[in-house]
């Protein structure tokens, strides 16, 4: 059965329808799959491969503005960095919490990191945002009863001989009240969301000289998206999260690894998948937690080598959605609980000042200091 034939069923039966941190992008309030995915039981994917890791501000981006401003930029991601914290439990200082409410609505879904790949067969090109925090891969679908702007063509599943829609009796969907089809539902702060079926595509991903083909790969196929902002999005999200569904649960070897370049190294960073994904040195494991999150456990900071005076003994003891550290690829600066930033802040003040620190000034940036005198920088 084609999608649309699908859409326009499901449509007449439901009638009304819905770190150290690294990088800003979308920041999921809720995501949830009409599926139990206690594994997946199709074929993993074998598969190991490099792709390019592309960030708005470059010219690579297809989402480039060479009218935004450093100011503007700086900004942005500080109030995405603010609400992805508030999203994940953190407990953000007043300061914090009031500049989300003054500037509401947020726009919490950002683009900063970007991926390119392929979907359908034959393949259209199309992008992502990499998001450790999703854990769906989903995009805008053709046919649509409902998408926000996007800059670029949309992916039609009717143009697909791959595509195919996973039917709630599927074995890795629960029963579904709208129909025969298994469906998906994202949900985002401010409003926004996703909704559509669960389905299987060819992805082809890949960069540095060679692409892989990935058939099979469970993704959503979004009919009903929103977005508060007006401005032209990406067509969707490769979820990276720490969960069966996402892009890495379906790997047969589900690990990545990731460098940001800066400003004066290049144009884009590289994400590795599987077998390419090799580190060394010493690790640290990841805290376990219900919600698919990247955590580490926090023992300490140090300022010129000494210790700041805060006990961190009980502060990864706190309930799982609250402890420990979050790695995040959508947020662009680091953010600490308020008891952690003053202690911190205050070793730094005595370190360069030899006194307190002064009030906060009124501005989103509290204190950017860069003294080359003493090799310290905090922004």
């Amino acid at each position: 059965m084609a999608c649309s034939q699908i859409m326009l069923r499901v449509a007449i039966l439901r009638l009304l329808l819905l770190m150290i941190s690294s990088s800003s992008s979308n920041v999921p309030d809720q995501d949830s799959i009409s599926s139990s995915m206690p594994s997946l039981l199709y074929p993993r994917k074998n598969v190991s491969f490099t792709a390019r890791l592309i960030h708005r501000t470059s010219p690579e981006s297809p989402f480039y503005d060479p009218n935004a401003k450093r100011y503007d930029l700086i900004g942005d991601g500080i109030r995405t960095s603010l609400a992805r914290a508030h999203f994940f439990g953190k407990r953000t200082s007043a300061l914090a919490e009031s500049l989300i409410d003054a500037r509401s609505p947020v726009r919490v879904i950002g683009i900063d990191f970007v991926m390119s790949y392929s979907i359908g067969t034959p393949p259209v090109k199309t992008f992502g945002i990499a998001d450790t925090a999703s854990h769906v891969i989903w995009l805008q679908c053709q046919p649509c009863d409902h998408c926000y702007k996007q800059s670029i063509p949309f992916y039609n599943c009717d143009e697909s001989s791959a595509y195919k829609s996973l039917p709630c009796g599927d074995t890795i969907c629960y029963s579904s009240p709208w129909g025969s089809t298994c469906r998906y539902h994202s949900d985002y702060m401010e409003k926004s969301s996703s909704n559509g079926y669960l389905s299987t595509e060819t992805i082809t991903l890949g960069d540095n000289g060679g692409e892989t083909i990935l058939e099979d790969m469970i993704f959503g196929c979004g009919t009903e998206n929103t977005d508060r902002d007006t401005k032209p999005k990406p067509p969707g999200v490769l979820g990276l999260g720490n969960r069966t569904s996402s892009l890495i649960g379906q790997l047969a070897y589900p690990r990545f690894s990731y460098y940001i370049f800066t400003n004066s190294t290049g144009t884009h960073g590289w994400i590795h998948f599987g077998l390419s994904a090799t580190t060394s040195g010493p690790g640290t494991p990841l805290l376990p937690n219900d919600f698919g999150n990247y955590r580490l456990s926090l023992v300490g900071l140090m300022v010129s080598g000494e210790d700041i005076d805060y006990d961190f003994s009980s502060y990864n003891q706190a309930p799982e959605y609250d402890g420990g550290f979050v790695i995040d690829t959508g947020t662009l600066y680091t953010v600490l609980d308020e008891p952690i930033f003053n202690a911190l802040r205050k070793k730094i003040a005595y370190e360069v000042y030899d006194e307190e620190p002064q009030a906060y000034n009124e501005i989103l940036l509290q204190e950017c200091s860069r003294l080359s005198r003493s090799r310290v920088s905090v922004c």
